[in-house]
């Protein structure tokens, strides 16, 4: 899978930490790149409907500069293994 950008509309969440990116818009452009991501996301209200909570997928994904898809890990992924995929990874790019 390859996405060049974010879908349009969405905003970066957190602008100084570049490495990290999280995406927000108005409901459609959620469900658009939750879509691109493939992700799972679900909103649960609690019983007494004073509140809710947000059901979803966890994986970090890998990209590069361009922002192509190059691989995900999923939750539970040891450090040790994100460490050694991330050194092949800049090693093959050399």
């Amino acid at each position: 899978m390859h996405v060049a950008r974010p879908p349009p509309g969405l905003k970066r969440l957190f602008p100084v930490a570049r490495a990290v990116v999280g995406l927000t818009g108005d409901a459609a452009e959620i469900r658009e790149a939750a879509r691109a991501y493939r992700v799972y996301y679900e909103k649960v209200e609690r019983a007494d409907k004073s509140d809710y909570t947000l059901d979803h997928s966890a994986f970090i994904y890998l990209m590069d500069r361009g922002s192509k898809y190059l691989g995900f890990f999923p939750p539970g992924t040891s450090a040790e293994r994100l460490a050694e995929a991330l050194r092949l990874r800049l090693a093959a790019d050399r």
